[in-house]
């Protein structure tokens, strides 16, 4: 079972809950797998669901994040700040 990279928490720490930006949670998923195929390839999964990826980063996170899906719900999600409107996460990742 994965957990989410150091590499993730510690951008997620950085970028988002300190700087309060927002990140699409398919960005903060393909930088989750490319940090686990360069430093554990044996467990790198490029199938990995960006459902998981989310999951585990709001886990650890707890409420210091909060999710917005934009509609139509095709889009990406967001993952920000819970300290942040989401009108600035969302200036800030687009």
């Amino acid at each position: 079972m994965l957990t989410p990279s150091a590499n993730s928490c510690q951008n997620v720490t950085l970028y988002i809950t300190q700087h309060e930006n927002g990140e699409h949670v398919s960005m903060l998923c393909s930088q989750y797998l490319y940090y686990n195929q360069h430093h554990y390839p044996d467990c790198y999964n490029q199938n990995y669901p960006t459902q998981e990826v989310k999951s585990k980063l709001t886990a650890h996170f707890g409420h210091d994040l909060q999710v917005w899906l934009p509609k139509p719900s095709s889009k990406s999600e967001l993952v920000y700040s819970s300290s942040i409107d989401i009108r600035e996460a969302i200036v800030s990742a687009f």
